[in-house]
């Protein structure tokens, strides 16, 4: 049998914690301890990611 799934997540590439939180310091450029941030569920990490991204690339223009 086929898997004919329309949901969008299904195609999403699986990203842990973990590897949203080493953007994160890859972001600020710190090897701090940020584990606190495991407390968050995925998706305010990849809120937390994207507004300090979209932050960082305007201060880099």
């Amino acid at each position: 049998m086929i898997d004919v799934r329309t949901d969008l997540e299904y195609f999403r590439p699986i990203m842990t914690k973990e590897d949203l939180i080493k953007i994160i310091q890859g972001l600020l450029k710190t090897d701090a301890d940020l584990n606190f941030l495991l407390q968050l569920k995925e998706s305010e990490l990849e809120t937390l990611v994207a507004c300090i991204r979209e932050r960082v690339d305007e201060v880099g223009k």
